[in-house]
């Protein structure tokens, strides 16, 4: 797929005579292709906690007791809502039963109430401090609120009662990676690995942490092995053709993101990626084949649409660059390179006035954000067309 040659462009594959040179422009953007290693595409997903599988049931209480097998009856059925207001009527009666609080916890991370879900689970904690299930249930739900340092803190707790918990060394690594604690995710991830030296997904999260710290050797050995106990991930290969990258392996890199992409066709983010890095040696028709079908798949992500949207303008095909940058700009309406690609693409089209418009709103936006070399470019080309 990628090997294809265009005229007036160089096939990937041809660099390999002098990789140094390709890899300058590849380098030049390299922030854009690193993010290849960071959430979302490449962390380990974290592991939800297990659905609980009893609860401690009242002795004297029938009603407690009616409405906890109500519960589990409307869990098995999948009615999750009818489940949870059983429970929660159960934690009326019943306000010192800690498995209570944590089936409610449970049920509301399960619809992605997370903060509700914290609640309960904090108050299951304050009831049985020392479970680590509880520990490892709030973990998950703080992360999922976005709560990364209290996150981090739980799934420690869980390990320090539970040290043989894997998927709460996992959890633990991911914190701290997204908290761009490299060497701290490292750890917890080889701790991990020490439990489960087969999981491909802690083996990945190793490759991609040791990317961070922009240890290649390390990394691709370790993705490799990732590689070999899961040939069909895709965000495997990502990370692999990252680390191949930058040991100037150009080959073996494009033969990684095409095993990618063939493997997930419909993964928008990775698209995305193998996109850009394609436009960066200047395959263009691939790039921009590939970035169209990024921006079908996520049509809520501006940069998406704005990448698309420049290259369909610098192709001459204002057109279509309208409604890709439309697109951006609806995405994130405070964006000023959107509107000044915009602008460009009406000047193009020989709409002057909304141009003008277009590119006034641009300037404006660009010198709130302080954004001045933009700030330049803008005020030149209304320059131009006064």
């Amino acid at each position: 797929m990628f090997t294809h040659q265009h005229r007036g462009h160089r096939s990937p594959l041809r660099c390999l005579a002098q990789p140094r040179d390709w890899l300058i422009s590849v380098f030049s953007s390299i922030a854009a292709i690193a993010t290849l290693a960071t959430p979302p595409v490449t962390a380990a997903s974290l592991v939800s906690p297990n659905r609980p599988q009893y609860l401690v049931q009242a002795d004297n209480d029938r009603d407690v007791n009616e409405l906890l097998v109500a519960g589990q009856e409307f869990v098995s059925s999948g009615d999750l809502a009818a489940a949870l207001r059983a429970y929660r009527q159960a934690a009326e009666l019943e306000e010192d039963n800690a498995r209570i609080f944590s089936a409610i916890g449970y049920l509301e991370a399960r619809q992605s109430n997370y903060e509700a879900a914290i609640t309960a689970y904090r108050r299951a904690l304050e009831l049985e401090p020392n479970v680590s299930e509880f520990h490892y249930a709030l973990a998950y739900s703080l992360a999922n609120a976005g709560e990364y340092e209290a996150a981090e803190a739980e799934y420690q707790a869980t390990v320090e009662l539970n040290d043989r918990n894997t998927n709460a060394f996992l959890g633990l690594g991911v914190m701290r990676y997204r908290q761009e604690n490299y060497e701290g995710a490292l750890e917890a991830y080889r701790q991990a690995a020490a439990l489960n030296p087969d999981n491909w997904q802690v083996q990945e999260s190793i490759g991609s942490t040791l990317l961070q710290l922009e240890r290649y050797d390390e990394a691709l050995e370790v993705l490799e092995a990732a590689a070999e106990l899961a040939p069909n991930e895709g965000r495997i290969q990502v990370n692999l053709g990252v680390a191949r990258l930058n040991q100037e392996d150009v080959e073996g890199a494009l033969t990684a993101f095409n095993r990618a992409v063939e493997l997930n066709p419909r993964d928008g983010s990775l698209l995305f990626e193998v996109g850009r890095l394609l436009l960066s040696q200047g395959e263009r028709e691939q790039a921009l084949d590939l970035l169209r079908q990024a921006s079908r798949l996520m049509g809520d992500r501006a940069d998406v649409h704005l990448t698309l949207g420049e290259l369909l303008l610098d192709n001459n095909d204002s057109l279509n660059a309208i409604l890709s940058l439309r697109q951006a700009i609806a995405a994130e309406p405070d964006q000023p390179r959107a509107y000044y690609l915009l602008g460009r693409a009406l000047q193009q089209r020989g709409r002057t006035s909304e141009a003008i418009a277009t590119l006034e709103t641009a300037l404006e936006l660009a010198t709130e954000q302080q954004a001045e070399a933009l700030v330049e470019e803008i005020q030149a080309r209304l320059d131009e067309l006064d």
